[in-house]
């Protein structure tokens, strides 16, 4: 999914896809959720730190749960990364037990897209 170009629909100022409608699963921009019908959907904003797509947890948990999925500070809002983030340095190797069940980076799921991968792979247990 693409995130934060401009969008083709709208040729007006603040055009970036920064927004992902979960009822259409398309990336939108904030002129499309007034203009293009999504006003009724469910929709997510999506911020760009530090090279990397996150959305808020207090947007995001109403979806799935956030638990052990690492979270860091944006704009003085909680967030999550929707993708696996870059570690560097000692992020790089620790020991299982203590990493991403998925790509082994520190912390139990170091993105959205590592923990939904986990339970697609591990379905949950009743």
């Amino acid at each position: 999914m693409i995130f934060i170009e401009k969008c083709l629909s709208h040729d007006l100022p603040k055009n970036e896809l920064n927004r992902f409608c979960i009822t259409c699963e398309a990336s939108i921009c904030k002129h499309c959720v007034k203009d293009s019908g999504h006003k009724d959907h469910k929709v997510l904003t999506i911020y760009r730190h530090v090279y990397q797509n996150a959305v808020p947890i207090s947007e995001m948990e109403i979806h799935i749960d956030c638990d052990n999925i690492q979270s860091y500070k944006c704009n003085k809002m909680w967030v999550v990364s929707l993708n696996p983030l870059p570690h560097k340095g000692s992020g790089l190797h620790i020991e299982e037990d203590e990493s991403c069940y998925v790509c082994k980076k520190r912390f139990r799921f170091c993105s959205i897209t590592c923990k939904v991968y986990n339970q697609v792979l591990i379905p949950p247990t009743r």
